[in-house]
Order: structure tokens, then C-alpha cells, then sequence
């Protein structure tokens, strides 16, 4: 969980119970670089590396930041997270727009099947995506050319917000890739990777 001052962990015993919490990193915090509204700054996991274990990725005001898993439930620094060569931060509230998670969600999931999660942004006409490195670092953001996938985003097709209308991303058919998956007001819709 993220606290006011320290990322807490508890790990599973494996038996359906926790371990007691433990303060394991000071980023991405309330007091430690100003990670306040996760409505507008949102901090997410997903193994961005590809080694089985989930990572912390946070989406600031002015960069994007990522931590890596260790193997004893700790983290290593944060460190911006480059995306594309020239190492744009979009996806970021000052870069790119992404003002509001319920406008404007950003998610992680590995969209080409390489068993690493990448970032995909549902923008105004667009969605974005930026696939992950496995260092830190990502491509430069793309639109994404899936059938369908620009239904999903508020001018196309209306998906005003999360809250009301959410979008997720996960695979339904079972080829590794995540797909699409939106709730509207009458249907549920999907955009096969």
C-alpha cells in the first residue's frame, strides 16, 4: 500500500493470510514526491521486466517512475522511466495531457506477449501505447492500430469515464496479449490484440 511516507508490503504465507506490513521503499509517496490524488497521479503494478515479479510504476506530474521488484519484497529506487530514445515522459500530466485517471485512464499490461507490461494510455480520439524495454525504459508512444480500439476512447465512442465506463485490459482469448474489454451503457465491448 502507499502511505503518507513509505510503500508498504505484507507477503502472501500462502495459505490465503499475509505477513505483517513492512515499510520496504520512500517513494511514491504523499510526502515523498508529492503522489497525492491516485486520480490524477495514479501509481500501479505490473512486472515490467519480465522476471515473474510485479514492479511499481507511478505516473507524476512531470515524468513516469518505476521501481523494480527485488526477490526479498523490496524495491529498488525509483528512476524515470524513459520513454522513446529521446526520453519523453508522456503519459504524465504535464506532458501529454493526462490530466484525470477517470478521463483519461493510463493502465499496464503486456499487449505483445512478451511477458513484460506496457503502458497504454486511453487519450480524447486515441489510445496510446509504449511497450516495455525490460530496463526502465520503453518505446516512444504510439497510437495503437487495433480494430475497434479507438471506440474506446472519449470523442470515438463516448467512454466519458472510468468510473461510469471502465476499460480494461486483459487477454480473453488466450494468445498472451491483452486485449480490450469496455463496459457502455447498453453492451459490454472487446478489441482483440
Amino acid at each position: 500500500g502507499f502511505g503518507a511516507d513509505s510503500v508498504f508490503v505484507s507477503l502472501s504465507n500462502g495459505d490465503g493470510s499475509f505477513g505483517e506490513a513492512q515499510s520496504v521503499l520512500d517513494s511514491f509517496t504523499v510526502n515523498n514526491g508529492g503522489w497525492g490524488d491516485q486520480g490524477e497521479v495514479p501509481r500501479m503494478v505490473g512486472d515490467f521486466n519480465g522476471d515473474g515479479r510485479d514492479d511499481i510504476i507511478g505516473f507524476g506530474f512531470n515524468d513516469v517512475q518505476i521501481s523494480f521488484s527485488n526477490a526479498d519484497g523490496t524495491f529498488s529506487e525509483a528512476q524515470v522511466a524513459d520513454i522513446g530514445a529521446e526520453g519523453s515522459s508522456n503519459f504524465t500530466v504535464n506532458s501529454g495531457g493526462w490530466t484525470s485517471q477517470d478521463q483519461y485512464p493510463r493502465a499496464v499490461a503486456d499487449i505483445d506477449g512478451d511477458g513484460r507490461d506496457d503502458i497504454i494510455g486511453f487519450g480524447q480520439d486515441s489510445i496510446f501505447y509504449a511497450l516495455s524495454e525490460g530496463d526502465g525504459s520503453f518505446t516512444e508512444s504510439e497510437i495503437l492500430n487495433l480494430e475497434g480500439a479507438s471506440n474506446f476512447t472519449i470523442g470515438a465512442g463516448g467512454w466519458t469515464r472510468q468510473g461510469q465506463f471502465p476499460r480494461f485490459l486483459d487477454d480473453i482469448n488466450g494468445d498472451d496479449k491483452a486485449d480490450i474489454v469496455g463496459f457502455g451503457s447498453e453492451s459490454v465491448f472487446a478489441a482483440l490484440a
